[in-house]
């Protein structure tokens, strides 16, 4: 009998000490349970205070794209003329009569002869395309806005074609305004199947808008691109260019008024001669490159003291000597390739081919075979 009383009484502490480790694991399960709600809980309620109070300066808020496009408004333009732009006279000519002319007299230009929206500038580096796009926004008095392929960047999804879309809505707001776009190429490129989806999004959202879609007819907004390869840019992008103007090197009369244009405020002693041997010097020379060897120049009277502190009176006028010895350190940018490759693609799809053209293209042809 008391065996029997024995096992029972291990049986019974073996059922409490189950039924006592069962309910612990309960607990802590029930205890698991709770925690996790309580963190999902947690979440969702930090996800929505954070969509309900946006804090405009927190790093994580979504972009201002007004605020953002209005910083590449340049409010005080240079005051240009078309006198400070050496030669390229065919060219400031049809520049003038698409932009200039609808402006000074919109009443003429109706119908058929709405101006156009858009034109392109192309050629090779260095030649003044966006000198001009500053001119004629200081001609018109219009609001410049420049921009180029970061200002369209955000880490936010999405938000690259909306930025395109506030930049048209914000023309249209300043207008008459004009769009400079420089290096149109890196972001307008021929469309391939390898592309990312970003950058499909937002050649279609410039296309849109360069359509006109959502504008009027009567609104004075001018889409103005540079580039120096126009062999790049997507067909689309081009068919909505009415006019492509090639700016080529300055010639030999450009080069000239662009050298005394440089040295207006500076003194110099150079005959006709020496300018004419100038000009023979700096074949193949850009704008920029002109500018470069004006201003390697320059310093040479000051090179001529042992210190500057020496310098008492004013400098001695500047001498054929000191453009031949900059010309030694300032050498051409533009390669030969460059510049058959933009008389080419001028020749198939510009708007101003001549004899002169046709006569420089050949020259290249034959340098670029030999």
């Amino acid at each position: 009998m008391s065996d029997k009383i024995k096992s029972t009484h291990v049986i019974i502490c073996i059922l409490v000490m189950a039924i006592i480790v069962m309910s612990v694991l309960l607990g802590n399960k029930d205890k698991n349970d709770a925690k996790i709600y309580d963190s999902k809980t947690y979440l969702k309620n930090q996800q929505q205070n954070m969509f309900q109070n946006q804090n405009p300066n927190n790093f994580d808020a979504p972009p201002d794209y007004d605020r953002i496009l209005e910083q590449r408004v340049i409010e005080n333009v240079s005051k240009l003329t078309w006198d400070d732009i050496a030669g390229l006279e065919e060219e400031k000519k049809a520049i003038q009569e698409m932009v200039v002319w609808p402006s000074l007299r919109p009443e003429l230009f109706t119908g058929i002869m709405t101006p156009e929206k858009g034109f392109l500038l192309f050629g090779p580096p260095g030649t003044g395309k966006t000198m001009i796009a500053k001119c004629i926004a200081s001609q018109l008095k219009s609001t410049f806005i420049s921009i180029s392929a970061s200002d369209l960047a955000s880490k936010y999804y999405g938000d690259s074609e909306k930025l395109v879309s506030a930049l048209f809505r914000l023309a249209k707001r300043r207008q008459p305004s004009i769009i400079f776009f420089d290096e149109i190429d890196s972001v307008l490129g021929k469309r391939n199947s390898n592309e990312h989806e970003i950058s499909r999004k937002i050649k279609t959202e410039f296309l849109i808008q360069m359509d006109g879609v959502g504008s009027s007819s009567t609104d004075r907004i001018t889409f103005i691109a540079a580039t120096n390869r126009p062999d790049d840019i997507d067909e689309a992008v081009l068919r909505r260019f009415q006019k492509k103007i090639y700016i080529p090197l300055p010639s030999r009369s450009g080069r000239e008024q662009l050298v005394k244009n440089l040295l207006k405020e500076t003194p110099y002693e150079l005959s006709e001669k020496d300018f004419e041997t100038l000009v023979n010097l700096t074949d193949g020379y850009s704008g920029s490159d002109l500018a470069n060897v004006c201003r390697e120049a320059a310093k040479a009277p000051i090179r001529e003291f042992k210190s500057i502190q020496m310098i008492k009176g004013p400098l001695r006028p500047l001498k054929l000597s000191d453009f031949e010895n900059a010309l030694k350190q300032i050498r051409p940018s533009v390669s030969i390739q460059a510049i058959f490759s933009s008389l080419h693609w001028n020749k198939d799809n510009g708007a101003f081919w001549n004899d002169q053209l046709e006569k420089q293209y050949q020259e290249f042809m034959s340098k670029t075979i030999k």
